[in-house]
């Protein structure tokens, strides 16, 4: 009599990892709000740095700003964000234990005893490694002390990974995940551990308009921050106006958009000549995240804008906005920028200046700018 209640079991636990797998039994909540509760108006100022560079991402980690140049001869640039001086590089190009081929670096960093590691990925090799920060400034050679390779899946379609500990991972998709892995569940957040099969979140907010499969990957990319305190992702989507607060781990998400924008806004990729038409809207293009806040740079153009401002057939072309909301997927404040093509970017939340790279320089001293923010935080 025993047997056919332990099976009943053994299957009642298999649905349910397959569930999970598969992105169903998902916790989902919707909050709306009227208006960001606070807003301001920011010009830039010009960030001095003496050396050349060429910024793929810039970061903050207490004191230093983590500059990422794949251009360079040493990837991985440290400066003090007193001054923009330079305090040490790391990361030549190539596939020893202290070398690297393309680093990212998803801003995510862990503090054990009294080190500070970082964790970072190389698009050209699949490797994840962790290294201590310290070790880095003063050893251009220094070797990780975590080392490990992405799943073959993974490899070419991750956007972005960050470390739960220092076997098992989430991140975001931006590619053609179901092609590359064969598996029709692959959506917008991943899950692994090493050695173990890849689970997945499943894609949302559902549309009924048919997208390409090729595609599905690319129409929910989105931008991202990490609570390395709580694993969760705050996820701004670029295809569609919304943020999303996920928990990979529990499969729970609250999306915050405002009142006017709670029905979905269905993309059309179908057309051919681009992966992504000309005429679909932006939204959010880049994510900071601080274990206080969640900031999102903002766009709400297409395209065909940008192209018709570079071939001269339109003279402006609309800045970004900076939208901030807490953890709790609350809305904090939104302010107008008076530049369109920033990229990257941090906030330093000691003096409340935000730092960003620029991608459409008025002048060769003009990389890297910043604004002044008001305190956010009532202490």
């Amino acid at each position: 009599m025993k047997r056919p209640f332990l099976f009943k079991i053994f299957i009642c636990l298999f649905l349910l990892t397959v569930l999970e797998g598969c992105g169903y039994g998902q916790s989902r909540e919707v909050k709306t709000f009227r208006a960001f509760p606070a807003k301001g108006q920011l010009e830039h100022s010009v960030v001095q740095v003496s050396e050349p560079i060429t910024p793929n991402t810039i970061h903050l980690i207490d004191n230093t700003v983590v500059l990422v140049d794949r251009n360079a001869e040493h990837a991985i640039q440290f400066y003090d964000i007193k001054d923009w001086s330079l305090k040490g590089v790391y990361g030549r190009r190539g596939d020893g234990p202290g070398e690297m081929k393309s680093p990212k670096f998803h801003g995510q960093f862990v503090r054990e005893k009294d080190e500070t590691y970082l964790w970072f990925s190389d698009i050209r090799n699949y490797k994840l490694k962790k290294i201590g920060l310290q070790a880095m400034i003063g050893n251009s050679s220094a070797e990780p002390n975590v080392s490990l390779r992405l799943p073959a899946e993974l490899a070419l379609s991750y956007k972005d990974i960050f470390a739960i500990n220092n076997n098992e991972f989430i991140g975001t998709i931006e590619g053609d995940i179901i092609g590359l892995s064969g598996n029709e569940n692959a959506g917008r957040f991943f899950r692994f551990e090493k050695g173990e099969p890849i689970t997945w979140i499943a894609n949302f907010p559902e549309q009924k308009l048919e997208v390409p499969q090729k595609k599905v990957g690319y129409l929910y990319a989105s931008r991202v921050a990490f609570n390395n305190q709580t694993n969760r992702l705050a996820s701004g989507m670029v295809y569609y106006d919304r943020v999303d607060f996920v928990s990979v781990l529990n499969n729970e998400v609250i999306t915050v958009v405002q009142e006017d924008n709670q029905e979905v806004n269905e993309v059309d990729l179908n057309g051919d000549g681009y992966l992504i038409p000309l005429d679909v809207t932006n939204f959010y293009v880049s994510a900071y995240g601080t274990k206080n806040f969640v900031y999102f740079f903002y766009s709400n153009s297409t395209n065909q804008q940008v192209v018709d401002y570079y071939d001269g057939k339109s003279s402006s072309i609309s800045n970004l906005q900076l939208h901030v909301y807490d953890w709790n997927a609350t809305p904090i404040y939104r302010a107008e920028l008076d530049k369109w093509a920033l990229g990257s970017f941090f906030v330093d939340e000691q003096t409340w200046q935000l730092y960003a790279t620029d991608s459409d320089p008025v002048s060769e001293d003009e990389i890297i700018v910043s604004y002044q923010l008001p305190k956010l935080l009532n202490e």
